[in-house]
């Protein structure tokens, strides 16, 4: 009687065993993405999911802690650990292609980038904001000691102007000293915070600046009155043959003015007074010299007739120095750009060689892609002037400010046509020294919409005139050139080559493509620096990804090299590279 219930007991304690062990077996069902994933447990190769729909035979998985490693060549790896619980279980793992992790953290890492870089540029444009900029136009020329306040402006240059930014907003008094003049000073002169102040400084001459005016000016009467005694005949002649050499090229109407100095001509571009003549037909050319005698402001020429053909219709832009015209050309019928250097200016020395050589090299180069002049020289009232073709366009600089970066086909043929004019200039031994989006102008022509035209060789320079003692920086820190699109051995005062032109033109297509010049700053002083000391970027890292091809980054990271020698040594060459990085089939000339 007694063991049976021993019995029993043993019999239910064998049966909850059993079932214990039944209920600790744990099935496991595991599923990848992607297929053919090794599964490894507890360091043990298990075997690879179907390749399929990336699946595994179940398994029962023993008691206790468990640790699956999911992996596959060129995917990331996958830990997970199982406890068995007895009921079923299901694995799912998920592993992501290298390629897609690596361009997914290249694509933060530029956001991040591209944030810290809007953060920057909104600090800067805030900074910007509150300061201000001067600039002073005077009559001192070169050497004129500026101030404003405790602030140091600097030297004058050349032309009598002196410039500095970065300064702090408010009034004080402008002094302007120069040797020859009657010390200049200006009380409360305002700086407004955003802006370059302009102010025009006016000094009187002392006494020593009338007698070196007075002996000047005796120098210059004796050799007028020798001329005219000893060549007055000569000059008859040179009249009579100049005047018989250019009927015979074309039949003018009677009292047209005839000039030395037309495009082509070996000429200087100086026009003595006697070849000057006045309509016959009733309407006299106006004087020049008494018409700007009062007045700085060359819109009281709207409306006359001027240097014997031209009459002016409109003002198309005026600066410190003078202005461009929009005049008419009566007897071709032909609007021309008529360019006037002010009398005050006409004067200096340097002003009037820097303005004939700037004529004179331009009208050696004979380019669709380059501004065609006409004809110049000086007037008998001293006034400069070129007369050059009138571009009823665009200014690039515009269409870069307004549209942002360019489609690579437009941004690609605009700085390949510039390319093609480098190419013509260089090829004459000419560089252009001042390429930028302002001395480029886009006008409909031949069919197309954005036909480019380079203007402005005003400090363009022959190859051959390295040799020549001219500082490339003046006392006040002024630099011949646009700091943005300098090279770096423009900005260290080294000599120059074409290369110089090519790496500006670099900066101009890299801000086509891009919208964004490759190196901002926020003085002249700060370009400066990036040009000499920084890296050029990436153009890709300035887009999003797959806008730029691999080969662009490679042809910007050429034509942008700190040493001349590693870049570019023609620009076509750069514009063909260019064109080939994005596909693009050129039609321009030369390519």
């Amino acid at each position: 009687m007694r063991r049976a219930p021993i019995a029993q007991f043993s019999l239910l304690l064998l049966v909850l065993t059993g079932l214990a062990s039944v209920a600790r077996a744990t099935q496991i069902w595991i599923k990848t993405t992607p297929g053919e994933v090794t599964v490894a447990m507890d360091g043990i190769e298990l075997g690879k999911t179907s390749s399929y729909d990336g699946t595994f035979k179940p398994f029962d998985l023993p008691p206790g802690e468990h640790l699956f490693v999911f992996t596959r060549e060129g995917y990331t790896k996958d830990e997970q650990k199982i406890s068995a619980t007895g009921a079923q279980y299901e694995i799912t793992s998920t592993l992501r292609s290298l390629d897609e992790v690596k361009k997914e953290e290249e694509a933060k890492r530029r956001a991040e980038e591209e944030a810290l870089r809007l953060e920057e540029e909104k600090r800067r444009e805030a900074d910007a904001r509150n300061q201000a900029a001067l600039k002073v136009e005077t009559n001192v020329g070169k050497g004129g000691e500026v101030h404003w306040g405790s602030e140091f402006i600097g030297f004058t240059n050349d032309i009598g102007v002196a410039v500095k930014e970065g300064l702090k907003p408010g009034k004080a008094r402008l002094v302007v000293k120069a040797k020859g003049y009657v010390t200049l000073s200006m009380p409360d002169v305002v700086l407004v915070a955003g802006k370059v102040n302009e102010v025009k400084a006016t000094a009187e001459l002392n006494e020593e600046g009338l007698r070196q005016q007075e002996a000047a000016r005796g120098v210059g009467q004796k050799k007028v009155l020798w001329i005219a005694i000893a060549g007055g005949g000569f000059l008859l002649i040179l009249a009579a043959i100049v005047l018989l050499i250019v009927g015979g090229q074309r039949r003018q109407p009677e009292g047209y003015l005839q000039m030395v100095g037309q495009s082509g001509s070996s000429t200087g571009g100086d026009v003595a007074p006697g070849l000057f003549t006045t309509p016959a037909n009733g309407a006299p050319a106006e004087d020049l010299g008494k018409l700007l005698e009062t007045s700085d402001n060359l819109e009281v020429l709207i409306g006359k007739r001027i240097l014997g053909d031209y009459l002016i219709e409109k003002k198309i832009g005026q600066g410190g120095m003078g202005a461009i015209l929009l005049a008419k050309q009566e007897s071709l019928e032909r609007y021309t750009a008529l360019k006037i250097i002010l009398p005050k200016f006409s004067s200096n020395e340097n002003v009037v060689k820097r303005f004939f050589r700037e004529v004179k090299l331009t009208s050696r180069l004979e380019h669709p892609n380059i501004v065609t002049i006409y004809n110049f020289g000086k007037s008998r009232e001293g006034i400069l002037f070129v007369a050059m073709e009138f571009l009823d366009g665009v200014n690039l600089d515009g269409v870069v400010r307004r549209s942002g970066p360019m489609p690579a086909e437009r941004a690609v043929s605009i700085s390949a046509q510039i390319a093609s004019a480098l190419n013509e200039a260089h090829g004459k031994g000419v560089m252009h020294r001042d390429l930028k989006p302002s001395n480029v102008m886009l006008v409909k022509r031949g069919g197309m919409d954005d036909f480019a035209k380079v203007l402005d060789f005003g400090i363009a320079k022959s190859i051959e005139e390295q040799g020549e003692d001219e500082p490339q920086l003046t006392m006040s820190g002024q630099i011949l050139g646009t700091p943005a699109y300098m090279s770096p051995e423009q900005c260290s005062g080294k000599p120059l080559d074409a290369r110089t032109d090519i790496y500006s033109l670099g900066v101009i297509a890299f801000e086509l493509l891009a919208g964004k010049k490759p190196f901002m700053a926020e003085s002249a002083i700060g370009f400066l620096q990036q040009h000499l000391m920084t890296p050029p970027p990436k153009l890709s890292s300035f887009l999003p990804a797959g806008q730029v091809p691999p080969q662009a980054d490679a042809v910007f990271a050429k034509v942008l090299a700190k040493h001349a020698d590693q870049r570019y040594a023609r620009s076509i060459d750069f514009a063909r590279d260019l064109a080939a990085a994005y596909g693009i089939r050129l039609n321009v000339p030369g390519m």
